[in-house]
């Protein structure tokens, strides 16, 4: 049976090339989707573990503004905490470029990541800054070049470039502007008592809940966020933009499905023929559906294990080109970065069960609706 399937295929090439392109086509459209969102999950969850537990923030008419300092000591007598550490960050707006860059003080936790594992960032003086890739780029800068920053007062700053954040750092680091913390207070209008949030390191990780319920309850002014809401937001995030692409695709795929389906309606008098003398040799209508369901399943596995290797080699190889800017998010500086090849056995399954199984379907009816036809009417 799969021999005379293959020969079959065989005799009409021209015709199932072209159904095995536009297949695969669609099934590489949904498929880089999926592996794109489930490789910027995986990436982001390695990230995100390393983080602290808790983050503590102050809000103001629903805004986050600096916070005291002073708070730290308060934070201190809660039984469980093992380490706090106060972080002085912000975005500042580059009107040459109209991009958003990250100010972030070196003492913050910046230090611990795994894509900054190795990377010494060293005690800047008052004048130095790191920058990461996207602003050398975008600015067009280098190592030894200065940078000027304004704060809300347009008064101007100059820093000598003494580093740069490695490429491979990018997903973190692309946009960012490291600084000594006295400098990033004075350019973001903080006080010497103020930092932007504080990040909480627990013993036990099974008392995060209850630890961050009891900050909550101590002081109402603040918001905490743990590790877990943050994951959990990322995945929602990267789900919800990869669900877009892969809808788009899974539209595009069954349109395909209604033309294979109407093509296949209206059998050609070739096809119609090859029933009938199958028939007339004495093939029942059970082994006739037997051979198109294997003809249906030899294109639809085929299309479906090449739209996964355009799939695989455009978000891997290829860096997600046609769908980093969508997935990635739209900005004059978004990360540039190169994901480590990774897919879910889940997901996997996934697409192998919305490719496969409806093309069989769309295959079976039709091809029933041929077999049970006489086939001296077809013959005549």
């Amino acid at each position: 049976m799969l021999a005379y399937a293959l020969l079959s295929l065989a005799r009409k090439w021209r015709k199932y090339l072209f159904t095995l392109s536009i297949y695969a086509f669609t099934v590489a459209v949904f498929s880089s989707a999926i592996l794109f969102s489930d490789a910027v999950q995986r990436e982001a969850g390695v990230i995100l573990h390393h983080l602290p537990e808790l983050w503590v923030q102050r809000l103001a008419g629903g805004r986050l503004v600096p916070i005291e300092q002073t708070l730290i000591d308060s934070l201190r007598k809660i039984r469980g905490i093992k380490s706090i550490h106060q972080r002085t960050w912000g975005y500042w707006y580059d009107a040459a470029t109209g991009a958003v860059f990250t100010l972030v003080a070196v003492d913050t936790t910046l230090t611990g990541l795994p894509l900054l594992n190795g990377i010494s960032i060293p005690n800047l003086d008052s004048g130095q800054v790191i920058i990461g890739s996207g602003v050398a780029q975008l600015r067009n800068l280098q190592v030894g070049d200065f940078l000027a920053l304004t704060d809300v007062g347009e008064h101007p700053y100059q820093f000598e470039i003494v580093g740069q954040f490695p490429v491979e750092t990018s997903l973190l680091t692309r946009d960012m502007i490291a600084l000594q913390a006295q400098q990033a207070r004075k350019i973001l209008q903080y006080a010497q008592n103020q930092c932007t949030d504080i990040a909480i390191r627990i013993h036990n990780p099974l008392e995060v809940d209850n630890i961050g319920r009891k900050i909550d309850w101590m002081f109402p002014s603040l918001r905490v966020v743990t590790k877990s809401q943050l994951m959990a937001t990322y995945q929602t995030l990267f789900g919800w933009r990869g669900g877009l692409v892969m809808y788009a695709g899974l539209f595009a795929f069954l349109s395909m499905l209604v033309l294979a389906w109407e093509r296949a309606a209206g059998s050609s008098t070739q096809e119609r023929y090859e029933t009938a003398v199958l028939k007339a040799c004495g093939w029942h209508v059970e082994e006739v559906l037997r051979l198109r369901l294997v003809e249906a399943f030899l294109i639809s596995f085929s299309a479906t294990g090449l739209g996964i290797i355009l799939a695989w080699g455009h978000v891997f190889i290829a860096d997600a080109a046609f769908l980093k800017p969508l997935l990635a998010g739209w900005s004059v500086l978004y990360p540039s970065f190169h994901l480590q090849p990774y897919v879910s056995l889940t997901s996997l399954f996934f697409i192998i069960l919305l490719s496969v199984v409806p093309y069989l379907v769309a295959t079976l009816v039709p091809a029933w609706r041929s077999a049970i036809a006489d086939p001296a009417e077809i013959m005549h």
